[in-house]
C-alpha cells in the first residue's frame, strides 16, 4: 500500500512538472511606427501614470525606441511622476497614504521610499548639489529636506512668511527647482480656499541657500497660480503659471534673474485663456495646453504655433504634456475615451493611442 501511494505521488509530481506553466501576459505593442518615434530625440522612454481617480492606477512605460508599452507598477489614485536625474523617477502619492518613492531604471525598481504626513498633498521634488531630496506639499508650509535614500529628514524650512500669506493658513507650495551652485527656488500658489479654490492674482517666490537652509530672498510675483519652474542657470529661470479661475488673465511666462536676487520679470506673455499644463522643449520653446472654456476648446501650442485643437467636454480635453525632440506627447480624455496623442511639432502628423485609463501624469525618463 505504501509503495502504491509512493508511485501515485511520483506520477502526480511528474504530471505537474510537464504541464504548461502560466505565461506572462504579452506586452501590447503601441500602434506607432518607428518612423514617428525616431523623432522623439534621445529620451529612452515616456512614463505614464494612468488612473480612473476612483480605483488604483498603473505606472506604464512607453519605450521610444521600440514602441513597447508596458505596465510596471500599481499606483494610487492621485500621483505625480517627475524625473530624478537620468536613471530615476520621483513618484509622489497623495490623498491616500501620502508618500514619496524613488524608482530606478526601466523596470521602475523601488530603491527608496518614505511615508509622509497624511493629507499633506506632495506636489514636487528636486535634488540639490549634494544629492539631498527637497519636497514641497500643498497642505504644508514647510519645505522638507531628506537624505539621498529618504531615510532621514535632515531639515525643514518654514515658509509661513508674512510676505506670502493670504486669508488662510497655507501658502500652497507648488513647485521647486535646484539651481547650481547652491540655490533652491520654491513657488507658492497662494490659493484662496473657500467653496472653490481660487488663485490669488500674485504668487510667491522664495530662494533658499542649500548650504545653510536659510531663506535668501522672498516676495510676490505678478503671475497667477504657478505650475512649474524651468532652468539651470541663475540668470535664466522660467516660472510658468496657469492663470486665475476668473480667466481675466493668464500670465504664463516670467523670466527671473536669481543671480541678482531680483524677482522682477524681464519677459512675459499674456493670454485671455488658462494654461492647464506645460513642458519645456529641448530647444527652449515652451509647449503648453491652452484652455478656452467659452468655446469649449483646448489647444496644444508650442510657442506661437497651434499644433492641434479639439472641442467639447467643456474644453477640458487635453490635460498633461511632455516634449521630446520633434514630438509633443499629450493626454486626451473625451466622451469616456482616454488616449495618448503623439504629435509632430510641425503639425504634420498626429497618432492616437488608446489607454485603459485616463493619464494623470506624464514625464520622460529611463
Amino acid at each position: 500500500m505504501k509503495k502504491l501511494l509512493s508511485y501515485i505521488i511520483l506520477i502526480f509530481l511528474f504530471l505537474i512538472s510537464c504541464s504548461p506553466r502560466p505565461r506572462q501576459t504579452a506586452v501590447p505593442q503601441v500602434p506607432v511606427d518607428h518612423g514617428v518615434l525616431s523623432k522623439a530625440g534621445t529620451a529612452p522612454a515616456l512614463w505614464l501614470a494612468t488612473t480612473d481617480f476612483q480605483n488604483a492606477g498603473v505606472l506604464r512605460r512607453l519605450c521610444l525606441k521600440t514602441g513597447e508599452l508596458k505596465d510596471l507598477l500599481p499606483i494610487g489614485t492621485d500621483v505625480r511622476i517627475l524625473p530624478d536625474g537620468d536613471n530615476r523617477l520621483f513618484l509622489l502619492t497623495s490623498i491616500r497614504d501620502d508618500s514619496l518613492h524613488i524608482l530606478e531604471g526601466s523596470e521602475a525598481n523601488i530603491v527608496a521610499q518614505r511615508a509622509l504626513t497624511p493629507r499633506v498633498n506632495p506636489q514636487a521634488a528636486t535634488r540639490d548639489n549634494e544629492g539631498r531630496v527637497w519636497l514641497v506639499s500643498l497642505d504644508s508650509n514647510e519645505v522638507q529636506i531628506f537624505s539621498k535614500d529618504l531615510r532621514d529628514e535632515i531639515a525643514t524650512v518654514n515658509l509661513s512668511l508674512s510676505s506670502l500669506k493670504d486669508d488662510d493658513p497655507y501658502v500652497e507650495l507648488s513647485s521647486i527647482l535646484f539651481v547650481a551652485p547652491n540655490r533652491v527656488v520654491v513657488s507658492a500658489s497662494r490659493l484662496q480656499r473657500g467653496e472653490y479654490w481660487i488663485p490669488s492674482s500674485t504668487s510667491g517666490l522664495v530662494i533658499i541657500d542649500t548650504e545653510t537652509f536659510k531663506i535668501v530672498s522672498s516676495g510676490l510675483v505678478d503671475l497667477s497660480n504657478p505650475l512649474y519652474l524651468y532652468g539651470t542657470e541663475p540668470e535664466n529661470i522660467l516660472l510658468v503659471g496657469s492663470g486665475d479661475l476668473s480667466l481675466s488673465r493668464s500670465l504664463f511666462g516670467k523670466w527671473l534673474n536669481l543671480s541678482t536676487v531680483t524677482l522682477a520679470a524681464s519677459q512675459k506673455t499674456t493670454l485671455s485663456s488658462r494654461i492647464l499644463d506645460s513642458a519645456l522643449c529641448a530647444d527652449g520653446k515652451l509647449s503648453f495646453i491652452e484652455w478656452i472654456p467659452e468655446e469649449e476648446k483646448s489647444c496644444i501650442r508650442v510657442g506661437d504655433q497651434n499644433l492641434v485643437c479639439d472641442q467639447g467636454n467643456g474644453g477640458y480635453i487635453f490635460n498633461k504634456l511632455a516634449c521630446s525632440g520633434d514630438i509633443v506627447f499629450a493626454s486626451y480624455v473625451k466622451e469616456g475615451n482616454a488616449e495618448l496623442w503623439v504629435i509632430l511639432r510641425d503639425g504634420s502628423e498626429v497618432r492616437r493611442i488608446p489607454m485603459k485609463q485616463p493619464i494623470q501624469s506624464l514625464t520622460l525618463g529611463p
